[in-house]
């Protein structure tokens, strides 16, 4: 049974289940594929970890009370109910990985890299028949509407953008496990070599530029405080204002279309902001305004949660995943990979319907809470990608060590 669930958990995190045409949407095929991960791990009994119950119920009380707001004075509609279906789905699945030991995260995180290199495969050598898949479920390539026939990487989502921030998502869970965990040094670096090359092949500007930032950064928090806030505010910004190879500004200048929208819908979501700033407008009516007047989604997540939940309820939660995944966790390296956890919503606004955000990140990074005063491995165990073994537990009645 556990061999399993950790299965149905790497299918639901690769999207793998959009390779099967099937005459369902993406939100009734997560929530069915997270409903046989909630009963594979409780033997067909509906129990929720407590623990992770406890910890996520701030974030859920914020949005049952945004929800009711919705529904006595505004609108609760379809979108609505999407919303919430879609995150109920992430959190089955992360009640789930939370109560995970750090071998099964590991185990779980090979199995997502198999997954996907078995895609990659496909698409190389049936590149026509993953496209028919594609299209047989409504699919296209979003990037031929740029003029341009180049063609992206893509995975069973048949959206490179989506693909590369789950996979960037299991990377930085890889590091973190790999501090929780003993893993085999030629293990550690070339499952994290794979998962680079992953992001780089589906040419997401944010993923890369993200990804860019990250590893140095990870790798100095051992090391340096200052470096590490240099290195994450150099990887943040500074390839957007500098690129750092041809290759790159080659790719950003192709998308100048895209980039002109982006940066228009960001004038538009601030003035909906300023004209609702406590309540926001709500998800419905959000969308409703998207269809009537063609408001394009400024692709950050921060901005269109406060445009829909204002600064009371969506000031909340962007407070509450602060908290959670940066300032939370006590050592250094812990709380770099929760920035950057985080960081994606610059380039993505649907933060939380991520298929691994909740899913993966938010339960793996919320494992780390209670060692607030252990320290992290020694440098020898860092370097080899390992972590530190644990002390051991005396027997009952031995007299612990001075």
């Amino acid at each position: 049974m556990k061999h399993l669930r950790l299965i149905l958990i790497a299918l639901f995190l690769t999207a793998s289940l959009r390779l099967v045409p099937m005459p369902l949407s993406d939100t009734v095929r997560h929530g069915f594929l997270a409903t046989l991960v909630l009963l594979s791990g409780i033997n067909g009994r509906l129990r929720l970890n407590i623990g992770f119950a406890r910890r996520i119920l701030p974030l859920v009380a914020c949005l049952v009370f945004a929800s009711l707001f919705d529904l006595m004075f505004r609108e609760f509609g379809f979108y609505s109910m999407l919303i919430w279906a879609q995150f109920l789905s992430g959190l089955f699945v992360a009640n789930t990985v939370y109560a995970l030991r750090p071998d099964d995260m590991r185990r779980l995180l090979l199995l997502c890299v198999g997954i996907l290199i078995l895609q990659g495969i496909y698409l190389k050598l049936a590149p026509d028949s993953f496209a028919a898949r594609g299209a047989a479920i409504g699919i296209t390539d979003s990037f031929t509407l740029y003029g341009v026939s180049l063609k992206r990487f893509y995975f069973a989502y048949f959206q490179p953008n989506s693909a590369a921030y789950a996979i960037f998502y299991m990377l930085i869970c890889w590091f973190v496990t790999g501090q929780k965990t003993r893993i085999p040094r030629l293990q550690f670096i070339s499952v994290a070599l794979i998962l680079v090359t992953f992001v780089i092949l589906t040419q997401s500007r944010g993923a890369i530029l993200l990804l860019a930032g990250f590893l140095p950064a990870w790798y100095l928090s051992f090391r340096s405080s200052a470096a590490v806030t240099f290195v994450a505010v150099g990887g943040l910004l500074g390839l957007a204002i500098l690129p750092l190879s041809e290759a790159f500004r080659a790719l950003w200048l192709l998308r100048e279309g895209s980039n002109a929208e982006r940066l228009a819908a960001l004038g538009d979501y601030f003035e909906l902001i300023l004209a609702n700033p406590l309540n926001g407008l709500g998800t419905d009516a959000i969308v409703r305004r998207t269809e009537d007047i063609g408001l394009t989604p400024s692709q950050v997540f921060f901005v269109e949660l406060l445009g829909t939940y204002g600064v009371v309820f969506g000031g909340f939660i962007v407070a509450y995943l602060v908290y959670a995944l940066i300032l939370r966790p006590a050592p250094l390296p812990m709380r770099v990979a929760g920035l950057f956890g985080i960081s994606v919503s610059l380039f993505n606004n649907t933060l939380m319907t991520t298929w691994a955000f909740f899913p993966l990140l938010v339960p793996v990074m919320m494992t780390t809470w209670p060692r607030r005063s252990s320290g992290f491995p020694d440098p020898v165990h860092r370097r080899a990608g390992h972590s530190a073994p644990e002390p051991a537990t005396p027997k009952p009645g031995t007299p612990a060590s001075p």
